[in-house]
């Protein structure tokens, strides 16, 4: 029924020029690398893809191996970083954390992805987490490192 349903709201999407995403996050279909991709292939439409929310794969255990399966429908990524305690998992500053951003924009990049990183400061959802004022400007900084790792020229 979801891919069907996707596949109707893709073609209204391309004829409004536009495509959608599929966020990849736990709880939902897209819940591992495996099942996001099942369900892209099912729907099988140019203008529907992945928004990669790299954090919410981390969680359910895949590896940076698996970007280059999902890369080719891959049309947004959301960046934040996060740090496992015991059976659970917490969102930290860009940086604090324990993802390997580095390689999984490296497979990106070999990959040929050209799309937008977006810095998830999830503020509202974590209060624990610094204020975006103060957050912000040091996830820039972090954020610029880790493409220029993974081998993106910076404009």
């Amino acid at each position: 029924l979801l891919a069907e349903g996707l596949r109707r709201a893709g073609d209204a999407a391309a004829q409004a020029g536009v495509k959608l995403a599929v966020e990849t996050h736990g709880g939902t279909l897209a819940a591992t690398a495996e099942m996001t991709l099942e369900l892209i292939q099912r729907v099988d439409h140019p203008a529907v893809g992945i928004l990669l929310d790299w954090y919410w794969l981390w969680v359910a255990g895949d590896g940076p191996e698996v970007v280059s399966q999902l890369a080719p429908h891959v049309v947004h990524v959301h960046v934040k970083d996060g740090v496992r305690e015991q059976e659970r998992h917490r969102t930290v500053r860009l940086g604090d954390g324990e993802i390997d951003w580095p390689a999984v924009m490296g497979a990106l990049c070999e990959a040929g992805y050209e799309g937008f990183f977006s810095d998830e400061h999830e503020k509202i959802w974590r209060p624990e987490l610094p204020d975006s004022r103060e957050a912000m400007p040091g996830n820039l900084v972090v954020l610029r490192c880790w493409l220029k790792l993974a081998g993106y020229e910076l404009r």
